[in-house]
């Protein structure tokens, strides 16, 4: 029964939703978030801005750490499987559809957010479309959806992928890495994004590196990789199953469903990030939504399937042993470094989920006692991830995530025509007036 509402909802109405929202958006923003690079690293790497909270910066590490993973890693190499080759050249186009709608829900996350750090999708349906009692159920049902997707999903596939690569029990792992949540969700988002802001960028930094040596080791493949890419791309099976598989490349095992987007956009997800954010102009604040979306598709899920494609190694029947023999042509080390690297990207993504999880327990009046009792239930939870079940975990988080996305793309449908790209480099400066939130 979840599975043919899981089906529902992600294969008959998400996806062509998200697929006409990129259109809209593209449009009206006259493409300025494909090519106006100059601009968006001149208002995000090469500016800072704001008066207080944590910096631009740490907000897009810690929406990084919630977005990459263990969907650019098995996920990527599952698209390849389900789509053949041609599937990553429409995760790149699904990639700039996700920029325009990471800019935008994070701009009207900004722009409706009050003078509190807040933001996020209930702050829209309350104070954009004046809906209190629906923001309060998105709420309740975003701090479930945390549980989901943001924890059962990445503890489990991290510790069974740890304790395969080590030889010892997931369960093991998973204490471990339940006692290391404990402590960095304990110190609340401060300590979150300080962990992300360290990490984050080092992990991803030597996980890229280890795919492009892949590569370069197998540089003669490359120029045949990328002429299967484009010419796959056309091929009625490859844009059938890889469509879907792009835009949805943080998928561990099969289909559209089980990956939302690599970059979570229009999960409203995200927003809460950067509503920790000190940046006060929506456009800026956007622009780091951009830039996040690249970094997570554009360029970590893409130096994945070009690792995988010029190997030289026939994909087996999962993602997961695939990028497994490829990582372990590098020897023994190679088997752990993607094991780690699993298992890293899935705790990275756990406190970002569990930071989430505690800005909506915030926002809907919770105390600090409450907000303590969410963080033991969180760690509590995640321990259940290393007894396996994960088809049923995945299945469940399906329909909380579209339970939250739903309500935010209609947001981002009604309030598309507030969204606004700097025009001239004049404007880039200029702050946008925001509108009240709340008393």
């Amino acid at each position: 029964m979840l599975e043919m509402i899981t089906k529902t909802l992600w294969g008959s109405i998400m996806l062509p939703a998200m697929m006409i929202l990129g259109f809209i958006l593209l449009y009206r923003l006259q493409g300025g978030f494909v090519y106006r690079w100059k601009t968006i690293f001149r208002n995000t790497l090469g500016s800072s801005s704001g008066v207080g909270g944590v910096s631009p910066f740490s907000a897009l590490c810690t929406a990084l750490a919630g977005s990459i993973g263990v969907g650019n890693t098995g996920g990527v190499a599952a698209a390849l499987i389900a789509g053949g080759p041609g599937a990553l050249f429409w995760m790149w186009v699904a990639g700039i559809f996700g920029m325009g709608i990471k800019y935008a829900e994070v701009y009207l996350s900004v722009r409706y957010r009050n003078d509190r750090v807040g933001g996020g999708p209930m702050d829209l349906v309350m104070f954009a479309l004046g809906l209190p009692a629906p923001a309060v159920v998105l709420g309740g049902v975003f701090i479930l959806s945390s549980f989901g997707m943001g924890n059962l999903c990445q503890s489990g596939t991290a510790a069974i992928s740890l304790g395969e690569a080590f030889g010892a029990s997931p369960f093991l792992f998973s204490l471990i890495l339940g006692a290391l949540l404990l402590y960095v969700l304990w110190g609340g988002a401060k300590s979150v994004t300080t962990f992300t802001t360290l990490a984050i960028p080092v992990f991803s930094l030597l996980y890229c590196l280890f795919c492009l040596s892949l590569i370069v080791f197998h540089l003669s493949g490359l120029p045949q990789a990328l002429e299967r890419i484009f010419e796959g791309a056309w091929g009625i099976k490859e844009i059938g199953g890889g469509f879907s598989a792009a835009l949805l490349s943080r998928a561990t095992r099969t289909g559209f469903s089980r990956g939302l987007f690599s970059n979570e956009a229009g999960m409203g997800s995200t927003p809460l990030a950067y509503g920790m954010s000190e940046e006060r102009n929506p456009e800026k604040a956007g622009m780091w939504g951009i830039l996040e979306v690249c970094i997570d598709t554009l360029l970590i899920c893409t130096l994945t399937g070009l690792a995988l494609l010029v190997s030289g190694v026939a994909p087996p029947e999962t993602g997961a042993a695939w990028t497994m023999e490829v990582f372990g042509m590098a020897g023994k080390g190679g088997e752990w470094f993607l094991a780690v690297s699993i298992g890293f990207f899935a705790f990275a993504s756990m406190t970002a989920w569990g930071c989430y999880g505690q800005q909506a327990i915030l926002w809907l009046g919770g105390n600090e006692k409450e907000k303590k009792a969410y963080i033991c239930l969180f760690c509590l939870v995640s321990l259940w991830g290393a007894y396996g079940g994960e088809d049923n975990f995945f299945t469940i988080s399906d329909v909380l995530n579209a339970l939250v996305c739903l309500p935010n793309m209609v947001c981002l449908f009604l309030l598309s025509k507030e969204v606004s790209f700097p025009k001239a480099a004049k404007n880039q400066g200029k702050k946008q007036k925001t509108k009240p939130g709340r008393p």
